[in-house]
Order: structure tokens, then sequence, then C-alpha cells
């Protein structure tokens, strides 16, 4: 990489957001939300930025080139079991390679960067890497599943029932997902300022 960081993401940004236009709905905005949860656990958590950085910028572009229909359909607790979920991992670290290989970006680095967007929505997958950099990357990915954002996003995907179904099934899986002390306590802001409005959060 060369230049600033901010310089580097802006680029990757540009590089990708034609794929996650073409993914599932609002996938370029999600992506945007998981870049700033990423840039706030950075700010207090030990762990390199710019793989960070890189792999939240790229790690969605998969569902481009996938089907997702069973994903859709699937309810909430069998969502991670689904083709297309496993799949747009698989794509989207290609996806990913074929963008890093036209720069300057190490390959060890590069390299770093595939393995955890290929198994980044396989929680324990990601944990056995025992990285910083991996568990800093689905802490951001998954702390945009609590915000008020994604239920517009989870009503427009699978409706208005999966507000009420995939809620327990969300909570459940934050005990899993997030280790770091900041995480925890972004988490428990949010959950905070949904139950201060009435509004309830979950997603997948």
């Amino acid at each position: 990489m060369t230049g600033s960081l901010d310089s580097w993401e802006q680029w990757l940004l540009k590089q990708a957001e034609p794929h996650l236009r073409r993914g599932r709905p609002d996938d370029w905005d999600h992506t945007l939300r998981a870049l700033r949860y990423g840039r706030a656990l950075l700010q207090e958590e030990k762990g390199d930025a710019e793989i960070v950085i890189t792999t939240l910028a790229l790690h969605d572009m998969g569902w481009s080139r996938v089907d997702y229909t069973d994903f859709v359909e699937a309810p909430p607790e069998k969502k991670k079991e689904t083709r297309s979920l496993k799949e747009h991992m698989v794509q989207g670290a290609l996806l990913a390679r074929e963008i890093l290989d036209t720069t300057p970006f190490p390959g060890d680095r590069k390299e770093r960067v595939l393995q955890i967007i290929a198994c980044h929505d396989e929680p324990e997958a990601v944990l056995a890497l025992a990285e910083p950099e991996a568990l800093l990357v689905m802490e951001a990915d998954r702390l945009d599943r609590f915000g008020p954002e994604s239920q517009a996003r989870y009503r427009k995907m699978f409706g208005e029932n999966y507000l009420r179904e995939g809620r327990s099934f969300l909570l459940e899986g934050a005990k899993l997902w997030f280790r770091t002390p900041t995480a925890k306590r972004i988490l428990q802001e949010m959950l905070g300022q949904a139950e201060k409005s009435g509004a309830g959060s979950a997603g997948n």
C-alpha cells in the first residue's frame, strides 16, 4: 500500500462498489457501516489497521456472484447452513484477490486478508484463526446487525416477521461473536438506545 490508510480505503471502496451494488440489498451501505465500526474498534483495540480496513472494504463482494435465494428463505437459525452463505465467502476471496493482485499489497498480507474473507461469516473458523484482525473484522461486521439501519435492511430482504423471529437468535449469537471490551460496550450502547426508542433489533 502506498499513501495514507484513508486513501487506500477509498481506492478499495471504488473497486468494491460495483460488486457490492450488484449483491444483496444495501450491501454497499452495510460495508460503509462495518468500516466505521472497524475504525471505532481499532481506536481502542490492538490490531493491524491496514489488514482490518482492507478486509472490511472487500468482505461482502461475493454476494454479487451467487444466487442467495436460499439465504433469504431460510429461517434465522438456518441461514448459516445455506449454500449461498458459504459460497459468497469463497467468491468474495476470489474477487478480493483479483483486486489486490493489481496492487503492490504484500503477498503475505494479502493472504491474511483473503483467509479472513473466506471464513468471515463462520464465527468458529474466525476464532480458530486466533488473530486479532480476524476478530475485529467479525465484530465490526456483526455490530451492524444491531444498528437501527439494519431493521429497514432486513425488512426489505426477509420481510416484517423476520424482525421478531430473528431477535432471540441474534442476542444469543452475540455471546459468541463479541470478545473485545470495546465491541461489548458498543453493543450494549446500541441495545440501550434501541430499548429507549422502543425498537427491537434483529437480523443476520
